[in-house]
């Protein structure tokens, strides 16, 4: 349960230093069909909107990657990179 712990907290700190800190990560972000745009499917998951956006992500997020893990434990890491990836790229094409 640590991962997906510590993964919605990763996304919640990069939310909080992004509004503390005044800058903005969106030039990190997906851009459709261009190299550039490539570097969101890394960083994709950790922009969000406004804070209505990163709740909703926050409010299941935990819980899917906590029954992720607990139901798929030896395959979960590749699972987890296999989804990240595929679905960064779906959004690229």
């Amino acid at each position: 349960m640590f991962l997906p712990l510590a993964l919605s907290l990763l996304i919640a700190i990069a939310f909080a230093a992004e509004r503390l800190l005044g800058v903005s990560f969106v030039e990190s972000g997906i851009y459709p069909r261009t190299l550039s745009g490539l570097k969101g499917i890394l960083f994709g998951p950790f922009i969000h909107g406004d804070l209505a956006h990163l709740l909703s992500n926050l409010s299941a997020l935990p819980v899917l990657l906590g029954m992720l893990a607990l139901f798929y434990r030896r395959h979960y890491a590749s699972i987890l990179a296999m989804l990240w990836i595929a679905t960064g790229l779906l959004v690229w094409l």
